[in-house]
């Protein structure tokens, strides 16, 4: 199959540039059929064809069993395109349903896909799990989590390489936009499957990529590139905000006899805000507290409390995990749940 030198070669600039995979490595490559991860494929196939990488690529596909037909004709077409290409392929089969028999969430499913796809690399000794999100899918990503409520974090939106237990994840295609690729599968003739639930409005990102994204296109026209360019500054902040947590959690001491951590108010009172809340955060959570019930407010609270020695200060967070402040120190008593465990 010929190879257009565009965006093929961009793509292999990219990867020299930023070393999201080595040389050498087995990666299972996640295939819908749909444009975007077919794209993906032809690409990683392309730039697998020259002299430098050496890569061992296997075609993954998850079928989920929730369009019937148009289900088992994705799986088809992947597992004909793999053939093309020469490539192994690897497919799983999922039922997601609910105990009621209605279909279950978004995230949900995106849960269940990468537990697949990690239990498919595994098998196939593969390092590395490549899957095709793109810049239009950033950008998406960072309005969806500022409408539902975010931090510096979340507004960093997806990571171009993240662990998945022992496997790596990637997703190189983060700084491409979905017209380029579509443009790319054109030039080089590559048919895709289209899967109608992509423009089902009950989801919301749906309602973000065909309704509120053109709304505000109309008020900035670089919309899009506009929002990753904020994902990538966010990201670079989390990873200074994180640096400098992680220095504070390094003084945390913990003592198994009183089932407390400790840590000294000197060294939170001169560090950043947004650090002290993430390493008290950490601190919270390492005491038995549940993360998704640490609530933002809650936790200014406690920061402005330490940051102002507010002697005898005592904030419950959640399963009972408590914060005091003394003198020089704070305290942070594990959980009853978490304390009354013979062995930790």
């Amino acid at each position: 199959m010929p190879q257009p030198r565009g965006l093929l070669q961009e793509f292999d600039q990219m990867l020299h540039h930023r070393r999201i995979l080595p040389r050498q490595a087995r990666i299972l490559v996640g295939c819908s059929g749909g444009a975007d991860s077919v794209a993906l494929l032809r690409l990683l196939h392309g730039v697998n064809q020259g002299y430098f990488w050496q890569w061992q690529l296997i075609v993954a596909h998850v079928n989920h069993n929730l369009r019937g037909l148009e289900s088992n004709a994705d799986q088809a077409f992947t597992r004909k395109l793999a053939r093309q290409l020469h490539l192994p392929f690897r497919v799983k089969s999922l039922e997601l349903r609910s105990i009621s028999g209605s279909k279950i969430s978004e995230n949900a499913a995106r849960k269940a896909r990468l537990a697949a796809l990690g239990r498919m690399a595994t098998a196939a000794r593969c390092s590395y799990i490549a899957l095709a999100h793109h810049a239009d899918d950033q950008a998406e990503t960072v309005l969806m989590r500022l409408i539902r409520g975010t931090g510096v974090r979340g507004m960093a939106g997806m990571a171009t390489s993240r662990p998945l237990g022992t496997i790596r994840l990637v997703r190189p295609l983060l700084s491409f936009p979905r017209q380029a690729l579509r443009e790319y599968l054109g030039a080089v003739g590559q048919p895709w499957q289209t899967d109608r639930t992509n423009t089902d409005l009950q989801f919301l990102r749906n309602r973000i990529r065909h309704e509120l994204i053109p709304l505000l296109a109309g008020y900035q026209p670089n919309i899009r590139r506009t929002l990753v360019r904020l994902a990538e500054n966010a990201r670079l902040a989390d990873r200074a905000i994180t640096k400098e947590a992680n220095c504070l959690i390094a003084l945390v001491t913990h003592q198994r006899r009183t089932c407390a951590y400790h840590m000294a108010i000197q060294p939170l009172i001169g560090s950043s805000i947004a650090a002290v809340a993430m390493a008290l955060r950490h601190i919270i959570v390492a005491a038995g507290g549940r993360a998704d019930q640490i609530h933002h407010n809650q936790l200014l609270a406690a920061v402005r409390a330490v940051r102002r020695r507010a002697l005898g200060t005592s904030l419950q967070f959640s399963r009972g995990v408590v914060l005091t402040i003394h003198r020089d120190q704070i305290t942070v008593r594990e959980s009853p749940a978490r304390s009354e465990r013979p062995d930790r």
